[in-house]
C-alpha cells in the first residue's frame, strides 16, 4: 500500500505545472510592449541561468524609443513549467515586458503571443 501511495504521489508531481500565474499582466502594467521577430536566443549562465532573447522590432506598441531597432528581453527558461516562454528563432511575437534590475523581462504570466505570419 505504501508503494502505491508513493507511486501515485510521484506520478501526480510529474504532471503538476510549477508555474502558477495568479494574474495575467496586461498592457497597462507593461513597461514596454512590441511586435518583433526573434533574431537570437542565448543562454546566459551567471548567478542563475536565464535566456536573452533578441528581437528585431516590427511595431512599437508602448515605451520604446523610435531609434531603437532591436530589443533584448530576459526570460527565466524556455519551458512553461518554469514560467518561461517557448520562444523560437525566426518567429514573430507580440511581447509585453517589465523592468527588473535595469533589464527588461517577460515570462508566461505576461502572455507573449505568437503571431502567425
Amino acid at each position: 500500500m505504501k508503494y502505491f501511495i508513493l507511486f501515485t504521489f510521484l506520478i501526480f508531481n510529474l504532471y503538476v505545472n510549477a508555474c502558477d500565474c495568479v494574474n495575467i499582466h496586461g498592457l497597462e502594467e507593461a513597461k514596454v510592449a512590441f511586435k518583433g521577430k526573434i533574431l537570437k536566443i542565448a543562454r546566459v549562465d551567471s548567478d542563475y541561468v536565464r535566456y536573452e532573447v533578441t528581437f528585431k522590432l516590427i511595431k512599437r506598441i508602448k515605451g520604446i524609443k523610435k531609434k531603437v531597432k532591436t530589443i533584448v528581453i530576459d526570460i527565466p527558461c524556455l519551458y512553461d513549467a518554469c514560467c518561461g516562454v517557448p520562444f523560437k528563432e525566426d518567429e514573430v511575437y507580440e511581447v509585453k515586458a517589465y523592468e527588473s534590475g535595469r533589464r527588461m523581462k517577460t515570462n508566461l504570466c505576461w502572455a507573449p503571443t505568437k503571431i502567425n505570419s
